[in-house]
């Protein structure tokens, strides 16, 4: 709606096919120029989302305009606009620099005598058609004149409007409905995205072309499908009939690594199989094994196999038969079967490379419950008998959960796995042994990292970085892992949170996918940046300085050194009257007391994992097991491993707690017998003699004066409150500021 000064409607524009604006601008100037002089304008049929959008080739889209006139119904008067000559080359001139892909009609009309209607000769050939534009709503039926104006919706639509021909010139189409699904194509510059009303649209990325865009199918009765079906084969399709209509989103595609199949995972827990150009259905019927949402969908390397993960914890899995005429075989995709192997959500899925001597992929399953579970792929299926079985079973965290997995990049022989956990760090697992032979320090962007992907090797260099993402950030990481916190870069990739990642397939590209978010954001990849930022960080432990409390000058370093010595002394016997070898160099047997000492308190499977990582570092390479470790090392492990931020004092109560038998803040107690029956048996156990020793070491002088060595901790109070474990045993913080601190906020530590 236009207003005068007076604020009198003078003019609106109504029925343009547009939702809610949130924004109009008439600053239409850009670098990039439009088309001059255009002869022709193409015309798309139609707005609704319900059209299928299939463009065959850039050139039919590079001069397409869609137009949307007023609606016929609506009165528009018209007449003759005057025009002068410098008017004219100043309106092309304006247009000629417009921001948009649109054409625009460059023909105006005559310039009029003010005497009469008659035409200057001269002006005459500009154009023969007069230009008509409409009237204003005032009593004098004035012609209503306007520059062309950008509007945008809250639908993220822009549009052109144009007043003088009463025509909407939409510039660019976004999703209906929030983008829930995201792929790109293994080997060329496209990608797919999937709504929550059903619609999929494939998008070729380098021109910003969208060449098809569909709406999924509708799904069949599954029950008739059942009821009908007397030979059986049914079951490779459906076992689940059980969905809602109203359950249309997408929430899983996945392009297969050959880029013949598109698979498509829905809300309501069908799979349709896609054709990647066409996005047509391969089958009339879909796959219906869930009756969750399906979370993510993975192909072996060779496309012959598939899993899926619902938010159900449940996985299901496929195996791709080649169809034979001779023998009978349809071929297609068959059921192996599903099973419910977690206790809680499943964070990934993945397939590796067969075992030596068998053409069978491995698939594995990641989850909260901290379990890595790997199926047995080569003696399951059919369905229901025997169905999808479990090879093995390792727990990888005891404390953290992990988050994301993936497979590292094979720098030398061994081969690991790579997943990310809620401590902010990196774990690299042998694909052999299963056993954790690396943590390492991860980016610290306010959330712990929940997706990773990888780009390709440098040939040159035969680098290779990691592409991540946290709740809000992305950012690019130089492999391999070393807890360098220079090596890292990354900046603010959604607002709210980021939903999905992907990387294009020459690794030039990242998509993010936010929540809520109808828009896929495009980024370019800079491994430069990365590598710039390294190289200032500096060598050796120049990079690490930054992450001990004082830096190179501090008293830690300075403590750390002192203890480093210290432990070659105890290791040559404190007492002897040999001549002293000082090296730069310390067996690893003193390695757990020299973390105890600088602040970090690794319990028994911290302990271990430090010990395996550093006694089989290079063993696949020279077949010995390390003895000893340098004190750049000991740093570098310190740095690592060591929390990233300390305990508060509300972490500890929330702990004391969950041993009280009652709930009321003060009235924690727990008694002697029951204090003691928890350092003995549960978590990372004491023996009774251990508690005893350590108790008495850690009680006040008065509380241990009495010497007896029987271990019926009686120095120890009978009733122990929350007070007497944080200020008596601990001695962590003082009774006021105890009493005084935020129970709700975390106190940052460095160690």
């Amino acid at each position: 709606m236009f207003y005068d000064r007076q604020l009198k409607l003078i003019f609106s524009c109504q029925k343009f096919g547009l939702d809610e604006i949130n924004s109009i601008s008439f600053h239409l100037s850009s670098h990039r120029r439009a088309p001059e002089k255009v002869v022709s304008e193409s015309l798309v049929a139609s707005t609704s989302s319900d059209l299928d959008y299939i463009i065959d080739s850039e050139d039919d889209t590079e001069d397409e305009e869609e137009e949307v006139d007023i609606d016929e119904n609506q009165t528009k008067e018209v007449t003759s606009m005057p025009r002068r000559s410098k008017y004219l080359i100043e309106r092309g001139e304006k247009f000629a620099n417009l921001s948009s892909n649109v054409t625009i009609l460059a023909d105006l009309g005559p310039e009029i005598q003010p005497e009469g209607n008659q035409v200057r000769p001269e002006v005459q050939a500009i154009s023969k058609r007069p230009d008509n534009v409409p009237l204003d709503y005032t009593l004098k039926r004035n012609p209503f004149c306007v520059e062309d104006f950008i509007v945008s919706t809250v639908t993220s639509r822009i549009a052109r409007i144009e007043i003088r021909r009463l025509k909407c010139h939409f510039i660019l189409h976004q999703s209906e409905a929030a983008v829930t699904a995201l792929d790109t194509h293994p080997d060329r510059d496209l990608f797919v995205t999937g709504n929550m009303v059903g619609r999929i649209s494939l998008y070729e990325y380098n021109n910003h072309h969208l060449l098809v865009s569909k709406q999924t199918p509708a799904l069949p009765s599954f029950e008739e499908l059942i009821a009908r079906d007397v030979t059986g084969l049914i079951t490779d399709h459906v076992t689940c009939p059980q969905h809602h209509q109203s359950l249309t989103g997408v929430t899983a595609l996945k392009f297969s690594p050959n880029g013949r199949e598109l698979a498509c995972g829905m809300q309501s827990g069908a799979l349709w199989i896609l054709h990647p150009d066409t996005l047509d259905a391969e089958w009339e019927i879909p796959f219906k094994h869930s009756s969750r949402s399906l979370l993510d969908i993975v192909f072996s390397e060779n496309s012959d196999y598939m899993a899926y993960r619902d938010d159900g914890t449940a996985i299901g899995a496929y195996r791709y038969i080649e169809p034979h005429k001779a023998e009978d075989i349809s071929g297609g995709w068959k059921f192996l079967g599903k099973l419910h192997s977690h206790s809680l959500p499943i964070r990934e899925v993945l397939f590796g490379p067969a075992y030596s001597g068998s053409s069978v992929p491995r698939l594995f399953s990641i989850s909260e419950d901290r379990n890595l579970i790997e199926y047995d792929l080569e003696t399951s299926g059919p369905y229901p008998e025997p169905g999808l079985k479990i090879l093995k079973t390792v727990r990888v965290e005891h404390s953290a959960v992990p988050l994301s997995l993936s497979w590292y990049p094979k720098f030398e022989v061994e081969r690991f796995f790579v997943f990310s956990n809620t401590e902010y760090k990196f774990k690299l697992l042998n694909d052999c042994t299963k056993l954790i032979q690396g943590t390492y320090l991860g980016p610290t962007f306010g959330s712990p990292v929940n997706r990773i992907a990888f780009l390709p090797m440098r040939n040159m260099h035969n680098q290779a970085y990691l592409v991540f993402s946290t709740n809000t950030q992305i950012g690019l990481q130089l492999l391999p892992f070393d807890g360098n916190p220079f090596e890292i870069v990354g900046i603010v990739g959604h607002p709210k949170m980021i939903t999905r990642i992907c990387t294009s397939f020459c690794g030039g590209y990242l998509f993010t996918l936010g929540y809520n978010d109808p828009c896929v954001l495009m980024w370019k990849i800079y491994p430069r940046a990365v590598d710039v930022m390294a190289k200032l960080g500096g060598q050796s432990l120049s990079p690490f300085y930054c992450m001990i409390d004082g830096g190179q000058e501090g008293w830690l370093l300075n403590e750390m050194q002192d203890l480093f010595y210290y432990a070659q002394i105890l290791h040559q016997g404190e007492k002897t009257t040999a001549s002293r070898i000082v090296t730069d160099k310390v067996p690893i047997a003193q390695l757990p007391n020299l973390m105890r000492a600088v602040g970090y308190y690794p319990d028994s499977n911290e302990v271990e994992e430090l010990m395996t990582e550093v006694v089989f570092k290079n063993y696949a390479k020279t077949g010995q097991l390390v003895e000893e470790i340098t004190f750049e090392e000991f740093v570098k492990l310190y740095v690592n491993y060591r929390p990233v931020f300390g305990l508060s004092m509300e972490h500890v109560r929330r702990s004391f707690a969950a041993f009280c038998d009652t709930e009321m803040e003060k009235d924690l107690v727990i008694t002697r017998e029951k204090f003691i029956e928890i350092l003995t048996t549960l978590g990372d156990r004491m023996t009774v003699s251990q508690a005893h020793d350590t108790l008495r070491l850690l009680m006040p002088q008065e509380e241990r004066e009495n010497k007896a060595v029987d271990l019926n901790f009686s120095f120890l109070p009978a009733d122990i409150s929350y007070k007497d474990f944080a200020v008596g045993i601990l001695g962590i913080e003082p009774v006021e500021e105890m009493n005084s601190s935020s129970p709700g906020k975390d106190i940052p530590q460095t160690h």
